[in-house]
């Protein structure tokens, strides 16, 4: 028997990170103040419940706008 996991990650939220030279997650997760195990779990499309607080923080300094980015 084979096992093969097929991943899916937020184009939008990766694309994102990367045109706003950010490195990693874990690299905007320190800018942003919003935690990492909940921007790994947004990106991962696991979890897309995240407060408008942290949705507004995490638009703003990602250069989007907050629905193109949460509203997928």
């Amino acid at each position: 028997m084979i096992r093969t996991e097929i991943r899916f990650k937020n184009a939008t939220f990766m694309r994102a990170l990367k045109n706003n030279g950010y490195r990693s997650i874990l690299q905007f997760s320190k800018v942003s103040g919003v935690g990492y195990q909940t921007l790994i779990d947004y990106a991962s499309l696991r979890n897309k419940v995240i407060d408008l607080k942290k949705r507004v923080i995490i638009a703003d300094l990602l250069k989007l706008d907050i629905d193109v980015l949460f509203d997928q």
